[in-house]
């Protein structure tokens, strides 16, 4: 089984990392991994137009940055005692896209980082940052929330098999991601497809409305194609060495996926976050945004467009 070998964890000093430090130093023992440690630091340079001149700026930059990477050195020292390969960097610009460098430069295969935010239906877990990096990391994002106790108990894998040759590795990635965090945890798999008939509010009530008779059977031809392909896919995954429940639910996944993440104490959401429509360069995510503002889990963001040789958590 391929596992995740070259971890990057994003150290941010106004949250509470320690539940983020531990999965990732657990993840690192498991597989072997190597770690490296990141604090991305806003350039106070652009401030120039804004007080102290660039002379002053620059020094105070530079004793930040020796201040951070000490601070840095000593949180890390602890894992490197453990015998877990472990580095360390400050890098100066706009956090998402140093971190999406770094992961292209080095190769990392796993960005792990701490939610930030009260979360929530009145509230978000998650900031500009990690909203910026599920949706364009070409690696797996890790989310984690910091009162996180360190085990998950019970995984929800959010799926929609399709047809359509991306929204289904899509789906593949996700269902290999999600059974392999029950294996590690020996925890409950909730798979949920949340399952549409597109414009059948028009159909229904509007002026294109047609005969009961032939909604209903729509209906059912839909609910018999997403059902075929949800079977399809689960037929890839030996389930019965896993507790788990199948949602086959008819609805909108920004409402399904929320709702049975709260009624179901959801402590690990692993789903997609980014589709192409047919036009070139442009991208949508407006589920999973709506989803991501409503839940209070942690989250691992799977991007359609990340490359095809992610790596996973070994099990044994």
């Amino acid at each position: 089984m391929k596992r995740f070998k070259n971890i990057l964890l994003v150290f941010n000093e106004s949250t509470q990392n320690k539940a983020t430090i531990e999965q990732a130093k657990n993840l690192c023992k498991r597989n072997q991994a190597r770690l490296t440690v990141v604090d991305v630091v806003e350039d106070l340079l652009r401030a120039v137009d804004q007080g102290p001149t660039p002379e002053v700026l620059s020094s105070l930059h530079s004793h930040d940055l020796e201040i951070r990477k000490r601070d840095l050195e000593q949180l890390v020292e602890p894992i490197r005692q453990e015998g877990i390969q472990v580095a360390t960097k400050v890098i100066t610009g706009t956090p998402f896209l140093q971190i999406i460098r770094e992961v292209l430069r080095f190769k990392h295969d796993l960005v792990i980082m701490t939610a930030d935010g009260n979360g929530g239906l009145r509230g978000r877990v998650f900031c500009s940052t990690s909203m910026h990096l599920m949706r364009k990391s070409p690696c797996p994002v890790w989310v984690v929330k910091p009162d996180h106790p360190g085990h998950y108990a019970r995984i929800l894998a959010a799926v929609d098999p399709d047809s359509d040759k991306q929204k289904n590795e899509l789906a593949i990635k996700i269902m290999d991601l999600a059974t392999s965090k029950a294996l590690c945890y020996n925890a409950e798999l909730h798979i949920v497809n949340a399952w549409t008939l597109y414009g059948e509010s028009l159909l229904r009530h509007g002026r294109a409305q047609i005969p009961s008779t032939e909604l209903e059977k729509l209906l059912g031809q839909t609910e018999s194609k997403h059902k075929d392909a949800l079977d399809k896919l689960l037929s890839r995954y030996d389930l019965e060495k896993l507790q788990h429940k199948i949602h086959f639910l008819k609805g909108e996944a920004k409402n399904i996926i929320p709702a049975l993440a709260e009624q179901n104490n959801i402590s690990l959401i692993v789903m997609g976050t980014v589709g192409r429509t047919s036009v070139p360069g442009f991208f949508i995510g407006n589920t999973a945004e709506n989803v991501l503002n409503q839940v209070n889990s942690s989250v691992m963001a799977v991007n359609i467009l990340a490359a095809t040789g992610f790596v996973m958590c070994r099990t044994a």
